[in-house]
């Protein structure tokens, strides 16, 4: 029997996952280059925030931070992050390809009445579309919904809550160990690592660098 014969959704993140962060990275060059102070106060302030509890309003407490950070008035920065960060990045991410096994492996996941799950850090549902993979999933999921970002457990027990399901009987796939490996695990989710070398005493129950090989290894799941 295989290890994967009691799951019965298979939740995946978006960035760096699905679809090749290095993509991003050489789209986002010009804007990050001209808005220097902005990208570095948001990326400050995102890694910063997670390691803060309790919150009540994920993106008033950003645009406070990031406010405080660059010495700007904080209403004139939540437009700026919705307009600038959030608006950018979609358009960059729209520009972009979702991973042709990846589109694979969800279509497989789908035909076989597996539950997919989409667990973005970021707004998600724009982004799906844009990849051309919105279709393939049975949820789209946005971890700010819960006020709370990886690897916090509330991202995560959003999903159980969605798919009415128990940690065990979810598999989530993602590119960050930290973020993804680390908080799914700590949920009782099992987890595998889309990256390209095993980390020493890793979490994840599974490492992997071809989505053929996740392919194979799942495919079973299904009841």
């Amino acid at each position: 029997m295989s290890r994967y014969s009691g799951v019965r959704v298979v939740a995946f993140d978006v960035d760096g996952t699905l679809y090749y962060n290095r993509e991003v990275f050489l789209r986002s060059l010009p804007f990050a280059a001209a808005n220097l102070r902005l990208v570095q106060a948001f990326a400050a302030v995102r890694r910063d925030i997670r390691r803060i509890r309790p919150i009540h309003d994920l993106r008033a407490l950003q645009a406070e931070m990031t406010a405080e950070r660059l010495g700007w008035r904080r209403d004139t920065v939540r437009n700026v992050i919705d307009r600038r960060i959030y608006g950018t990045w979609q358009r960059i991410a729209a520009r972009c390809r979702a991973i042709p096994a990846a589109i694979d492996l969800l279509q497989a996941l789908r035909d076989r009445g597996v539950v997919t799950v989409a667990l973005s850090d970021f707004p998600v549902d724009a982004k799906l579309e844009a990849l051309g993979i919105a279709g393939l999933f049975s949820h789209a999921l946005c971890s700010e919904d819960t006020n709370y970002l990886k690897p916090n457990p509330e991202p995560f027990q959003l999903i159980l809550d969605i798919a009415g399901v128990a940690p065990g009987e979810v598999l989530y796939v993602g590119n960050s160990y930290r973020y993804d490996v680390l908080g799914a695990s700590a949920l009782g989710l099992m987890t595998a690592h889309f990256a390209h070398h095993r980390w020493h005493g890793s979490a994840a129950d599974l490492t992997f660098t071809r989505y053929a090989r996740l392919k194979t290894e799942i495919l079973g799941i299904a009841r």
